[in-house]
């Protein structure tokens, strides 16, 4: 039985999955399977996966329909046999020794989940990224604070399984909905500070958004999801104040200027109001929200108070 699964989800991948493949099938740790999920590609994924296969019986494909990230991931999941798992998506690449790093922390430290730091690339610029966000000396809450990707990180597979922790099938927005609660369900987490990862933006990406999609709005769907995870384990109290700095900074802050652009999302952006007012109606006390920039603060006010206009104008949108 591998110590380690890697699952990569794959749709329409075909210019970039042999550098990620090629970085993963490089590494100087070995035991590992690696589950790739061919998510209904129409280009020539699926031919140069199935070479992978051929070439290295490490590499395992699956093929299915299209249903997203989220399902390709599950589908994964449910054929794991590691007894870690990590993510990587079929854009990014990770450094020789990251698995090496990872599973050698989290053997010694008998770890439940381990989180590396990561480089932020795009085009010929990259910048570093620490994992941990250092707004608590909880190392759960920095867990749930910290970026809401399941990618960088090495996690125990039963603590996936047996707390159903699989991952919320919308287009956009499943990892926030599920992974900050990772934290709930571990004994012990550390973290490796490397950057081992490297998270490559395509310009086409929902974070470069030039064209209004309706599947934007599936950051509400999602936050849902992450919200009843904490609730239906009675943590919601415990985390309160970490759970509201995540509507801040994905909902009130993140998503309100990915929606500002576009007059067909003003239905949203009063949403986006009405779930803060509802929800956390005293955000601006907010310890973690405190601590952020001048800047941060008065794009989250003026979005908060309906100032659209104004805030174009500002940000020159």
């Amino acid at each position: 039985m591998p110590k380690l699964t890697v699952i990569v989800p794959a749709y329409n991948a075909e210019m970039l999955i042999e550098k990620t493949l090629d970085s993963i099938l490089e590494q100087t740790f070995n035991d590992y399977e690696l589950l790739v999920v061919n998510d209904g590609s129409t280009d020539n994924t699926l031919e140069i996966l199935n070479s992978y296969a051929i070439k290295d019986s490490r590499v395992v494909v699956i093929n299915q329909a299209n249903g997203g990230a989220a399902k390709a991931r599950n589908t994964a999941l449910r054929k794991a046999i590691g007894d870690y798992v990590t993510f990587v998506d079929s854009d990014d690449y990770i450094e020789k020794e990251m698995f090496a790093n990872l599973y050698d922390k989290v053997t010694k430290e008998n770890l439940d989940l381990c989180i590396c730091d990561y480089y932020y690339e795009q085009g010929d610029k990259r910048q570093y990224y620490s994992a941990r966000p250092n707004l608590s000396c909880d190392i759960v809450k920095e867990s749930i604070l910290s970026f809401p990707a399941p990618w960088g990180k090495f996690i125990k597979r039963k603590l996936i399984v047996e707390n159903n922790l699989y991952f919320y099938e919308n287009d956009f927005y499943e990892d926030i909905a599920v992974v900050p609660a990772y934290g709930l369900f571990t004994k012990k987490i550390g973290y490796v500070t490397k950057p081992l990862y490297i998270y490559y933006q395509r310009t086409n990406s929902l974070m470069n958004q030039v064209k209004y999609s309706s599947k934007m709005k599936d950051i509400f769907s999602s936050l849902n999801n992450l919200i009843s995870i904490f609730k239906t384990n009675d943590k919601f109290n415990c985390f309160h104040s970490e759970i509201e700095y995540l509507y801040i900074t994905h909902l009130l802050h993140d998503a309100s200027l990915r929606f500002l652009p576009f007059p067909e999302a003003s239905d949203s952006l009063g949403m986006i109001r009405k779930v803060m007012m509802d929800t956390f109606p005293s955000w601006e006390k907010n310890k973690y929200y405190k601590r952020q920039s001048l800047k941060y603060k008065i794009v989250c006010h003026l979005l908060y108070k309906g100032k659209y206009k104004l805030l174009k104008k500002i940000l020159n949108v």
